[in-house]
């Protein structure tokens, strides 16, 4: 009897072993394996861009594309399409075909009878009586008309428009003043935080992890070229000035072409990177684990 409970608590801890196993294998998977992307597109007078995002060596995968002013959106697992619509002429068909084979059915209309006393009741009360709504028509004009009486403006209607008038703009004045003090609060509370040393680290703790995710995170390669021009040289030649201050981020990778004859703007762009789900996770956990930025995430949590 011992033996089979042994046994049967051995096999009840290989199986959670082999769970934790799956399970720390999937979490790994999602951590390490990175997410591809790549993207490529060219505007020669018509924009027409192609994207794919993939994971787990395009295992799963999603398809964007833009062209002649269509954009269309394919995901795919394992090579199979998800979401996709499938093809229904064949169900078209089957579905005409029932309908012509379906047996008609007339239904009398209960607004079609063919009691002629019905008809000579409404032809008498129409040619007697007339509308009924006449009256009531008749009635309603009057009332209008004393409303409008009653709307004209009077010295009293004036003064009383005039008072709530002046209440409204000094709500607002009230309003004003104290967005502004809000405002002036703020500013001295943002001063005290700036100028503490512990908030100082944490700043610069944010902005060292938002560098490395951002340098994660973008393309690892760009090929491009641009031709772009003016009808004045002058305005080509201040825009050639300020894609030189963007140099040093693209460099060699992007041509740009000016061109001071005429107004031209054409180019083609290429670029690919990944994403590692882990690079973020160790930035998040990082800011996390210090006190002071927990501190302040919870005070502005709580605002």
């Amino acid at each position: 009897m011992i033996h089979m409970i042994l046994v049967i608590l051995k096999i009840i801890g290989w199986i959670l072993l082999a769970a934790a196993g799956i399970i720390l294998a999937v979490l790994l998977t999602v951590l390490l394996v990175p997410v591809r992307y790549r993207a490529e597109g060219e505007f020669c007078g018509q924009l027409s861009a192609r994207g794919r995002i993939s994971w787990l060596f395009g295992i799963v995968a999603v398809n964007v594309s833009y062209e002649n002013g269509e954009s269309s959106l394919k995901l795919r697992i394992a090579g199979i399409p998800v979401g996709e619509e499938k093809e229904e002429s064949g169900w078209e068909e089957k579905q005409e075909t029932e309908r012509e084979l379906e047996p008609e059915i007339h239904t009398a209309s209960l607004d079609h009878t063919d009691s002629p006393d019905l008809e000579t009741d409404g032809d008498s009360r129409t040619d007697g009586g007339g509308p009924r709504q006449a009256p009531r028509k008749s009635r309603k004009e009057p009332r209008r008309r004393e409303a409008r009486r009653t709307g004209r403006k009077t010295p009293s209607g004036i003064l009383q428009k005039l008072e709530t008038a002046g209440k409204k703009i000094k709500k607002r004045l009230h309003r004003g003043r104290r967005r502004i003090l809000e405002l002036l609060s703020g500013k001295d509370r943002l001063l005290e935080l700036i100028r503490d040393e512990e908030n100082r680290k944490t700043f610069r703790l944010v902005k060292r992890q938002i560098g490395r995710v951002f340098h994660h995170i973008r393309p690892g390669k760009i090929q491009g070229k641009v031709r772009f021009g003016f009808d004045d040289p002058y305005r080509t030649g201040q825009a050639l000035s300020a894609a030189a201050l963007l140099c040093p981020l693209y460099k060699s990778s992007l041509q740009v072409i000016p061109v001071f004859e005429r107004s031209v703007l054409e180019g083609e762009l290429k670029f690919r990177g990944r994403i590692r789900l882990g690079t973020v996770a160790a930035a998040g956990i990082r800011l996390l684990m210090d006190r002071n930025f927990r501190r302040l995430a919870g005070k502005l949590m709580n605002r």
